[in-house]
């Protein structure tokens, strides 16, 4: 009888190739939803939105946005 960790092995050879191909395309993705959502919300707010931009980062929260508050 296998042993559990055998199948893992096995199983990790087959799902590492699938991740490192699908990652950086569901990255790609989502960064062109965001500039599209980014872009709808400034179109629907207006200046609203262009100084809510300057208070929000992007994607990554960076501690000079968290400290001015």
């Amino acid at each position: 009888m296998p042993h559990a960790p055998s199948h893992g092995c096995g199983l990790w050879f087959l799902v590492a190739p699938i991740t490192l191909v699908l990652y950086p395309m569901m990255l790609v993705a989502y960064v062109r939803l965001a500039r599209r959502e980014e872009r709808d919300s400034f179109a629907r707010f207006g200046p609203r939105y262009a100084a809510y931009m300057l208070d929000v980062p992007d994607f990554l929260p960076l501690r000079s946005h968290a400290t001015q508050t």
